[in-house]
């Protein structure tokens, strides 16, 4: 299983903090990739890769819905963290993705 958690920016804070804490006690069959918008520091956990995707630009949308389209949807659950992944959010809900908000 893939889950792709969606963040605004990575930085050292209480939301990564808790973030790399749910990652550590998950199973290591799981892979995990974190599309944030800004990079501040180059975090780095076990078991994930982290994409800068721009998804808070309209002007991105097409790219976020082709990175989608590459995903298997039976296998892919996404995780948009605050506000600021709606247009993944919403190119998720078109192609008929799993979706957890917070």
């Amino acid at each position: 299983m893939k889950i792709i958690h969606v963040l605004p920016a990575t930085r050292t804070s209480r939301g990564v903090t808790l973030l790399q804490n749910i990652l550590l006690n998950l199973k290591s069959n799981i892979i995990h990739q974190i599309w944030v918008g800004k990079i501040y520091e180059d975090i780095y956990f076990h078991n994930t890769e982290l994409f800068l995707t721009k998804h808070s630009s309209f002007w991105n949308f097409f790219k976020i819905l082709g990175k989608l389209k590459k995903e298997n949807k039976n296998n892919t659950l996404i995780h948009v963290h605050g506000r600021n992944g709606f247009f993944v959010f919403l190119a998720a809900k078109i192609m008929d993705f799993q979706i957890i908000t917070d």
